[in-house]
């Protein structure tokens, strides 16, 4: 039984040793950060100093004591407005050009190829290195002829329109040919008035 309670005497001031140990450690250690050269943060590393904590950075890496984290302070007021910044420049025109397009793989029945771009050169003028859109409007094809309408009412006559000038006398036209020659004339035997009319003065002088 006595060799049973030194034992447990032994024991009891080993364990109150090494808790005491390891308390004094802990209260000893601190935090430090790895910061290397262009200020980027590394690794966290706790340990009882600069140089144990050195051993746990990277190469290039210094470390650094930070103290305990604290609570995140109250955003702070807004600062003033900066001055106004001086006017910028120009921007440039927009330009638009427009093509007639001849019937082909484009437009199949003639269009438009329209082209858009900026005045680079403030000639007013789309050159061809101006030049940033191209499409085309092309014209549809034809529709199917519709129902034939309704014979519409007669109209109304109209005026009688001013008579015309007369026209240029025409050439006079070719001589005909002669014609074929006649029979020969028979003696007629009807009396003609002026026979009679001395016929009758005769009578009345013999009367």
């Amino acid at each position: 039984m006595m060799w049973r309670g030194l034992f447990l005497s032994i024991a009891f001031v080993v364990i109150a040793f090494a808790v005491f140990a390891i308390t004094a450690k802990s209260s000893y250690a601190a935090d430090f950060l790895c910061v290397d050269e262009k200020g980027k943060v590394g690794a966290f590393v706790t340990a009882p100093d600069q140089a144990t904590a050195q051993t746990q950075c990277k190469k290039k890496e210094t470390a650094t004591a930070v103290g305990g984290g604290g609570g995140v302070g109250s955003p702070g007021a807004d600062g003033a407005d900066g001055a106004d910044g001086a006017p910028g420049a120009d921007g440039l025109n927009s330009l638009v050009s427009n093509t007639p397009e001849d019937p082909g793989v484009n437009c199949a029945n003639r269009g438009t190829m329209v082209e858009t771009g900026l005045d680079q050169d403030g000639s007013g003028v789309l050159e061809v290195g101006e030049v940033e859109n191209m499409f085309y409007v092309c014209k549809g094809d034809q529709g199917i002829q519709g129902v034939k309408g309704d014979k519409g009412d007669t109209g109304d006559q109209g005026d009688q329109g001013v008579q015309g000038d007369q026209g240029v006398q025409g050439n006079q036209g070719i001589q005909g040919n002669q014609g074929d020659k006649g029979d020969k004339d028979v003696p007629s035997t009807k009396t003609s008035d002026r026979s009679r009319y001395f016929l009758c003065l005769v009578r009345k002088l013999g009367g």
